[in-house]
């Protein structure tokens, strides 16, 4: 077996998931966030790509040369906050009706 077999097949599984709507949060550790920055040189850019549900591992590519995952942290408290139970909603304005509306 080659020595990373077991990791090319974890990240090769989030690589070729189907893209459909992500997940509306992701719960993620900022200390780790430094990961990321570190892995994109000077102009280039990384990209994110979250997957559908809450809890799937995040794929990070930096152009064609950097492929990473992490998996998001969750808690025993279950799902995410949702935004209309957030203190933000009150604080900050919302944005006037389009003419759609």
């Amino acid at each position: 077996m080659k020595p990373f077999a077991r990791w090319q097949k974890t990240v090769g599984d989030v690589v070729h998931r189907a893209t459909v709507p992500a997940t509306p949060a992701v719960i993620l550790t900022p200390s780790y966030l430094s990961r990321w920055t570190k892995a994109a040189g000077k102009g280039e850019r990384l990209t994110v790509f979250v997957g559908p549900e809450q809890g799937d591992p995040i794929l990070f590519t930096v152009e064609d040369h950097f492929v990473g995952i992490w998996k998001p942290a969750t808690h025993i408290d279950g799902d995410v906050q949702a935004l209309d139970d957030s203190p933000w909603r009150d604080e900050l304005p919302a944005p006037p009706p389009s003419d759609d509306e």
